[in-house]
């Protein structure tokens, strides 16, 4: 296990090299310049000059390139241009916020995918499946920005059972945070469970096509220890893949979630230096978002090979 991680993270080095490249020539080739928004639109050009000296922008882009790498691999990620705060301090202040909705979104989707999966594969062509399947077709279909804005309309200004928006630490109040989390946790749920649950409803149907779901119901086994006992066990090893996958599906979900549920998280954050030109704020917020990605597949990798040691072996045969 400990040569297979190693692999794994020295594999992840060349992707998070490529991500910041790609992040930082993105912004950098977009049309405008960033200077106008910090120095402001009437700011003489003797005043243009000097921000652009002050944010490094009258070096040529390769430069600018390696400085910011090697800010970066020395922890620095630059100041604000706006509010000329380090940008790590202000992705730690909204970081958990943005952990706290991706992790009860996450919960939302597992839940609702089981819920709508499950049922549809041990007893498909029934009723029930074809009521999870028409569910799973609009959870996919529906975009999360206007399911957000309904529930908000249902829950908050008809029932006004559900604050309409804001944020409440867990540790804080925990009551009170789960009632805030409640609506935006369940829109990313329910946007992203038309495609786990369907995933669920195929890998269980394979799982009881198997020789050894047969052989154990031969021997007389109840029904419900066969599903229990041998079929999910087998069925959900690979869920724990594309659910784990999924969380860069909610982190992208989560950026509009924070926007229509004023959430204080990295998402308003990465919007708010995206249309303030803010560069360094954008490039330091991407790259960490990239990192979380990356840090989750290497944990699902992991947990993968816990969970069926078969993967390590066939990995190391092909080496």
């Amino acid at each position: 296990m400990r040569v297979y991680f190693l692999r794994r993270v020295f594999e992840l080095l060349p992707v998070l090299f490529l991500a910041s490249i790609v992040v930082f020539l993105l912004l950098h080739l977009a049309p405008g310049d960033p200077s106008y928004f910090v120095a402001g639109r009437d700011a003489t050009p003797e005043v243009l000059e000097a921000v652009r000296q002050k944010m490094g922008l009258d070096k040529a882009l390769h430069i600018q390139y390696l400085i910011w790498l090697w800010d970066i691999l020395r922890g620095n990620l630059g100041q604000s241009a706006l509010s000329d705060q380090p940008v790590a301090k202000l992705i730690w202040a909204r970081l958990p916020a943005t952990l706290h909705l991706t992790v009860g979104g996450l919960l939302a989707t597992v839940l609702l995918s089981l819920l709508a999966g499950l049922p549809g594969a041990l007893r498909p062509n029934s009723k029930v499946d074809h009521f999870w399947s028409a569910y799973s077709a609009a959870a996919f279909g529906i975009p999360v920005f206007w399911l957000g804005i309904l529930f908000i309309l249902l829950f908050s200004v008809r029932l006004r059972w559900l604050p309409p928006s804001g944020y409440v630490s867990f540790l804080e109040d925990p009551a009170r945070s789960l009632r805030f989390l409640l609506m935006p946790a369940l829109t990313l749920g329910i946007a992203n469970s038309g495609v786990l649950s369907r995933f669920i409803k195929f890998s269980v149907l394979e799982t009881l096509r198997q020789d050894y779901i047969r052989t154990a119901r031969s021997k007389g086994l109840a029904e419900r220890i066969v599903i229990r006992r041998h079929a999910l066990r087998n069925a959900l090893i690979p869920v724990v893949t594309v659910a784990a996958l999924m969380v860069g599906r909610l982190l992208g979900g989560a950026v509009v979630i924070e926007v229509v549920f004023a959430w204080p998280g990295l998402g308003r954050l990465l919007l708010q230096g995206i249309n303030n030109r803010d560069y360094p704020v954008v490039q330091a917020t991407l790259l960490f978002v990239v990192l979380i990605f990356v840090t989750v597949n290497l944990i699902t990798d992991l947990l993968y090979v816990y969970l069926d040691p078969r993967v390590q072996l066939e990995r190391s045969s092909a080496a």
